[in-house]
């Protein structure tokens, strides 16, 4: 496995249904191109103690911070993930919208070539739509978009990330191996074992 060099192919899928039984998506669109991204997995966790020494660890998942920096957000893209509604060509900006229930998938370069898959479950991009502006002055300062969002655990199965590291991947691991192939055409499912 080789250090990370890169990140490409910030995808989103708006979730339909998120269920004790039932979990589905739309097809996957391209967020933006990606500049950086970042997440946080966050564990909470208590220490049961007796005889004065530590028994047990329980730790529970608390939630999964995402940000991610990207070129630019189409119109599309901020209703898609924002709630607000496109007509016509003008976006509509209302008090009462929500952001969306999406997946989030990308992909990170090792220094091997090879790349390590990522699909988010269930989360909303609930950070604020900021936006800087500045005038062009003497040289241009071109600008960037930057999302964040919480990611949580889908209710189907309690889930809330699979992942694909390429260079590990066994010569047995073919289901694997397929599930790459079509990374971004879909949500992908765990593996059965």
């Amino acid at each position: 496995m080789g250090r990370l060099v890169g990140l490409r192919d910030v995808t989103i899928a708006k979730v339909i249904e998120n269920t004790d039984t039932t979990y589905q998506t739309d097809g996957p669109v391209k967020l933006f191109k990606a500049v950086s991204g970042k997440v946080t997995v966050k564990r909470s966790s208590e220490k049961i103690t007796s005889d004065d020494e530590i028994e047990e660890i329980l730790s529970d998942l608390d939630s999964i911070d995402v940000e991610f920096v990207g070129n630019k957000l189409t119109m599309q893209r901020i209703a898609d993930i924002y709630g607000c509604r496109l007509v016509k060509g003008m976006l509509i900006d209302n008090q009462d919208d929500r952001p969306v229930e999406i997946a989030l998938g990308f992909r990170a370069k090792e220094t091997n070539g090879k790349y390590q898959f990522h699909w988010l479950y269930c989360g909303k991009f609930d950070g604020d739509d900021e936006q800087d502006y500045e005038s062009k002055g003497e040289k241009p300062n071109p600008k960037t978009k930057t999302v964040k969002g919480t990611f949580y655990a889908r209710k189907k199965d309690g889930n809330f990330r699979v992942r694909v590291h390429e260079s590990e991947l066994l010569g047995s691991e073919n289901e694997a191996k397929q599930a790459i192939d079509s990374w971004f055409s879909q949500v992908q499912e765990p593996l059965e074992a």
